[in-house]
């Protein structure tokens, strides 16, 4: 399972002088992992944190990591803080203003007077977009700078951003120490070091200074296999509370609001390399480990039934990399009758979904999934790397439509580099014929670390504030409210589509793209509104979206119309009179309305007179794209007139 590795005996001499006046000081064998917060502070909304609508995570890597150096005798505590946060918020007066950085300072200090010789501190970033630098206040920047400014110890910062800004973290005297990847065998090498105990193999990825230079130590670069068991880990971790402030994903909710949950992890790593990915880069290879599948069980089992988690979510990149593994645990929650469900929120690889995983899935209790797709373009495929090709993708989704029980959504990117209008224009036509449960698109956007001008201005009182979201399209996904709060050009989707088709895309576009893309697709062409849909999924879908999102009036109008297809009058109104409402506070919305003739629907409410999806078809057909919508629905009007005549 190793891909490369330089094993080096023998002393480390650079870490080893930079680990001396620490070792003097003889810190106690006590260990805070620190989990920052994963939510936007500048666009916090009580409103979504009382809808639970705010991602909560139960900090798995930290206790894996708490696992590894467990056997040097290290105690070690974990500290969520973005758990902590959303409960401490949840508590408190909606009304009154708030300082998070405040509260967020406050926990941190409450741990550090209660802990008085805990002197090493590692903390992660919470994050996986590294814009540390590029934001007017980071709470990762925050809690590294506080606990710096304390001057107790050691601090460490590790994960993905981490990784990226190494060295920013260090030579800007933010951490310590910075570590680079997966961090077990490291973070088990340098305390090992720090507390004097043998070390017979040196690691790589861990980021000093030695003077004013900084230093990357140089070792072994084999990837972790992680085998140990975190079940003892979760007795200092509430997680039969996490579902109480936060969630998961939309699948978590859409499992059910109430039901307590948890995240597992069978693989780490993927068999793939895909070059938009930074995965292979972040683990050192494309190869992959497997947890023991007895032992993930065994912690299966303590969930369900000590904990009370009624809902879990795989966390692995290449959930089926090890066909023989995933069967046996999916065949074992059969066998133990746990009656747990559980959702693959990050992706599936598809064309490995054949029709016995697909049964023995839904037996398991499975509630959807996302599979990548990424282009509906085959030269973009090919350049990526991606390992599939629309025949294939063709083919498992026709396989899917026999599993309407799943919610699936699939995976895309707009904006590769060099990508035309075009490619994107088929990404678009075809994420319209693979007709899935929702499509997932977000803007392509490069990892790299941040240079050295820009991190420069956190000392300065001319700091980067243009940029507003961590996650950009990660967060306008489902579509925030608060986008389009600023002066940049709208564009209709007549226009968008008149763009040259063979003209490289302009990045300013990038996101009008995203918006049409996601508008046309996920509403306008919705599968579940159309005869023989499942709309009852799409309901729970879009009500588990607009917790996040409770003044978004695509959201609520789409709700009104599936409601309509439902039956339920009632419902359907309360949405369409939501609809009014957050149209009547917004400027923006009401221009996109224009712009998509979405105001055509407002006018045609409540459809006594035609069938709602044929009215939706035509007026995306009057955006004039440049392919057939009405050609691809005719299939499917055949389809739905068979399946009634057959039964």
């Amino acid at each position: 399972m190793i891909s490369r590795q330089i094993e080096l005996a023998g002393p480390d001499t650079k870490l080893n002088q930079f680990l001396a006046p620490f070792i003097e000081k003889q810190f106690e064998r006590r260990l805070v992992l620190i989990h920052c917060p994963t939510f936007n502070f500048e666009s916090f909304q009580f409103e979504v944190l009382k809808n639970r609508g705010y991602y909560a995570y139960p900090p798995r890597s930290l206790q894996c990591l708490s696992v590894a150096v467990k056997d040097l005798g290290v105690q070690t505590d974990i500290l969520d803080l973005n758990f902590r946060m959303l409960e401490t918020l949840m508590s408190m007066d909606p009304n009154v203003s708030v300082d998070l950085y405040k509260v967020l300072i406050g926990i941190l200090d409450e741990y550090l007077e209660n802990n008085p010789e805990v002197n090493i501190f590692g903390v992660s970033t919470g994050v996986i977009v590294p814009n540390i630098f590029r934001v007017e206040r980071h709470p990762f920047l925050e809690v590294l700078s506080h606990l710096m400014a304390k001057g107790r110890g050691l601090v460490l910062a590790g994960g993905p951003c981490a990784t990226i800004e190494a060295r920013n973290l260090v030579q800007g005297k933010w951490a310590h120490v910075g570590f680079k990847g997966e961090a077990e065998d490291r973070l088990h090498y340098f305390l090992g070091l720090l507390f004097g105990e043998k070390t017979t193999t040196r690691m790589s990825g861990i980021c000093f200074l030695a003077g004013d230079q900084y230093v990357e130590s140089s070792g072994s670069t084999a990837m972790v296999d992680f085998k140990g068991s975190l079940i003892d880990t979760y007795a200092g971790l509430p997680v039969e509370k996490y579902h109480s402030i936060g969630c998961l994903s939309p699948f978590s909710r859409m499992a059910g609001t109430e039901k307590p949950y948890a995240s597992l992890q069978l693989i780490r790593g993927c068999r793939m390399s895909c070059t938009f990915c930074g995965l292979t880069q972040y683990r050192g290879s494309n190869e992959v480990c497997q947890y023991p599948t007895d032992i993930l069980f065994d912690e299966i089992v303590y969930l369900a039934k000590q904990r009370g988690i009624r809902h879990f979510e795989w966390l692995d990149e290449d959930l089926l990399a090890d066909r023989s593994a995933i069967l046996e645990v999916l065949q074992k929650l059969v066998d133990a009758d746990l009656k747990v469900s559980w959702a693959a929120d990050i992706g599936l690889i598809a064309v490995y979904l054949d029709k016995p995983l697909l049964e023995l899935m839904a037996k398991s209790g499975c509630v959807g999934f996302r599979i990548g797709v990424e282009s509906g373009n085959e030269e973009m495929l090919r350049k990526i790397k991606k390992p599939a090709t629309k025949g294939k993708l063709r083919g498992i989704s026709k396989r899917l439509k026999q599993y309407p029980e799943f919610f699936v959504v699939g995976l895309y990117m707009l904006g590769f580099v060099g990508e035309t209008y075009r490619q994107m224009f088929d990404t678009l036509e075809f994420a319209i014929e693979l007709d899935l449960s929702w499509s997932h698109f977000c803007v392509y956007q490069e990892m790299e670390e941040t240079d050295l001008k820009v991190v420069s201005r956190l000392d300065s009182n001319t700091r980067h504030t243009e940029y507003k979201d961590w996650l950009p399209s990660t967060q306008k996904v489902v579509g925030s409210s608060a986008v389009g709060g600023g002066s940049q050009k709208t564009w209709s989707a007549r226009e968008l589509f008149q763009l040259p088709g063979e003209s490289v895309h302009a990045v300013e576009v990038k996101q009008e793209l995203w918006f049409a893309f996601n508008l046309i697709v996920n509403y306008m062409c919705n599968k579940n509104l159309r005869p023989g849909g499942n709309t009852d999924h799409l309901i729970r879908w879009l009500l588990g979206l607009q917790m996040t999102y409770p003044h978004h009036p695509v959201m609520s109008l789409f709700l009104s119309l599936g409601y309509l297809v439902t039956g339920d009058r009632r419902q359907a109104d309360l949405q369409f009179d939501r609809t009014i409402e957050n149209l009547a506070d917004s400027e923006y919305w009401r221009n996109r309305f224009e712009g998509y003739e979405l105001n055509r629907v407002m006018g045609a409410y409540p459809f006594e007179n035609c069938v709602i999806s044929d009215f939706l078809i035509d007026i995306v057909s009057g955006y004039s794209p440049p392919f057939s919508i009405h050609h691809q629905f005719k299939s499917d009007k055949i389809e739905h007139l068979d399946a009634v005549a057959s039964a």
